[in-house]
């Protein structure tokens, strides 16, 4: 049986941001950055249409650590050099593993 699950653990690059799309939706979008070996890191695009957990991201701040859980998704986009595609991860599910302390003035 095919399966597409993916489960992502790292920091959000910056705020969530809302992109409004044809047809009334709201697709909102984050940069998760996920450390490898040797320091080096993948930055991996992560979506949701769900008004709910939108809401659930908007409140994570950058340098929050969150498990991401989803499944991976190829988009294909028109653009004046033709078509393009990019990978995301459209997410299920959002929750904060960590927090880094809030720094004084």
């Amino acid at each position: 049986m095919d399966r597409n699950e993916v489960t992502l653990v790292g920091r959000m690059s910056a705020a969530a941001e809302d992109r409004s799309r044809a047809g009334g939706t709201t697709l909102t979008t984050w940069r998760l950055i996920v450390r490898r070996r040797a320091a080096v890191v993948d930055v991996i695009d992560c979506v949701t249409f769900d008004p709910e957990l939108a809401a659930a991201v908007a409140r994570r701040r950058p340098g929050d650590v969150i498990e991401v859980t989803g499944a991976l998704r190829r988009r294909f986009f028109n653009t004046g050099q033709g078509k393009v595609s990019t990978y995301s991860v459209e997410a299920a599910g959002v929750r904060v593993v960590d927090r880094p302390a809030e720094t004084g003035p």
